[in-house]
């Protein structure tokens, strides 16, 4: 038996009645509906109603989430590319993967509660992993992301570089300065005790960043080697001008041929390291810092907000809320 169906200018009756708080009994002596269908019908309204509405419900909550997770993606993409371009392998002496710890550990959003460090530091690893992966879904195809793992590679290899340099300038001076017999012995400085490591430590540093200075020189063969000894206040010590600093050791006003003769070889250990198979590994050094220059220039402009935005509301990652369309 075919089920007794009310018009639309019926039901709209039954819903007006029932919103006036009239019985079914009485919609059914006034209208003419039997009480049992103008119930059906009028559960039925409301079920589809009530369903409507929590689509709506539902989709307005996707969107709020949406715009959060956009966001959170952009807040993540520009503390990633500020943390790529303040670092250096040469001021910064971890390896890279202990370079982006101290920014996975990092609460980026602000939204760890935790006192305990520890477990703050986790926390925010897991929400830096999952963002940094979400950004990845997002641009795949769009922006070359797999730079970010040449990058790590190029960090690597470029303080390796600089590692084997460092200890080669201290071998260098080492050598040169245990050819003079009596200069061990003829250095009596302050600051440091006049200890033998400590100082050459301290020149082999000078001599090392005097090399880096023109290594990166355009016009190598101009770039003078310019070590001198200055006088100040009763005692010697010395500088390289074009390093902008002052060597941090004091001699004695009556050890100023021993300064002349430190000086000395300090620039035939920058000679000696610019020549021979060394060349070769200040080239290569260049060229790894030019192309750590190139990925970090590369990740500034394309996940700058202005043009990161659009990507991501044109695409999707695995942690996007997915509205309910509406029926």
């Amino acid at each position: 038996m075919k089920k007794h169906r009310l018009s639309g200018e019926e039901l709209a009756q039954v819903v007006k009645a029932r919103g006036g708080g009239e019985s079914w009994l009485s919609i059914q002596r006034t209208q003419g509906i039997p009480r049992k269908v103008a119930q059906r019908e009028y559960d039925a309204w409301r079920k589809k109603t009530s369903g409507k509405e929590l689509t709506a419900v539902r989709k307005s909550v996707a969107e709020s989430e949406f715009r959060d997770h956009l966001n959170s993606l952009t807040t993540f993409a520009e503390a990633l590319v500020v943390h790529l371009e303040s670092g250096s392998p040469l001021s910064n002496q971890e390896t890279s993967s202990a370079y982006l710890d101290i920014l996975w550990e990092k609460d980026i959003l602000g939204l760890s509660e935790a006192k305990d460090v520890q477990k703050s530091e986790k926390r925010a690893r897991m929400e830096n992993n999952l963002l940094f992966k979400s950004l990845e879904d997002h641009l795949r195809g769009l922006i070359n992301m797999d730079l970010f793992n040449e990058w790590g590679k190029t960090w690597d290899c470029y303080r390796g570089l600089t590692d084997s340099l460092r200890n080669e300038s201290r071998k260098t001076m080492a050598n040169f300065m245990d050819q003079e017999t009596t200069l061990w012995s003829r250095i009596r400085q302050k600051a440091q005790g006049g200890k033998k490591e400590q100082v050459l430590s301290i020149l082999a540093d000078m001599v090392f960043k005097s090399n880096i200075k023109w290594a990166f020189d355009i016009d190598q063969e101009s770039t003078k080697i310019w070590f001198k000894k200055v006088k100040y206040s009763g005692s010697y010590t010395i500088e390289a001008p074009e390093l902008d600093g002052m060597l941090k050791l004091r001699f004695s006003s009556d050890d100023e041929g021993t300064v002349d003769n430190v000086v000395s070889i300090m620039t035939k250990a920058s000679n000696t390291l610019r020549r021979g198979d060394l060349s070769q590994s200040w080239k290569v050094l260049v060229s790894e810092a030019d192309r750590l220059s190139e990925i970090v220039s590369y990740f500034q402009r394309e996940l700058i907000a202005l043009k990161l935005r659009p990507l991501l509301i044109r695409t999707e990652c695995k942690l996007c809320p997915v509205p309910v369309s509406a029926e």
